[in-house]
């Protein structure tokens, strides 16, 4: 999935299925979703920074990473 959307929180995670260690990245989309993945740890974008990413990558102003994991409804039970 591709978008856009503002950085509401960033903190440190772990990649679920694997542990790897990473930055969970929470985003607010311009309709009012809200949805999180992880990006490799020490990428961490600022709060409030507008972010756009596509099926393999996130991007801020000056920053663009390798996301770990595709996009995860933050509300959805783990499992």
């Amino acid at each position: 999935m591709s978008g856009t959307g503002r950085v509401v929180h960033v903190d440190p995670g772990t990649v679920p299925n694997t542990n790897e260690a990473a930055q969970r990245v929470l985003i607010d989309r311009p309709n009012g979703d809200r949805l999180l993945f992880f990006i490799p740890a020490g990428a961490a974008p600022p709060e409030g920074a507008a972010i756009t990413w596509g099926p393999h990558h996130a991007s801020w102003p000056g920053r663009r990473v390798r996301k770990l994991t595709n996009e995860i409804d933050p509300a959805a039970p783990l499992g």
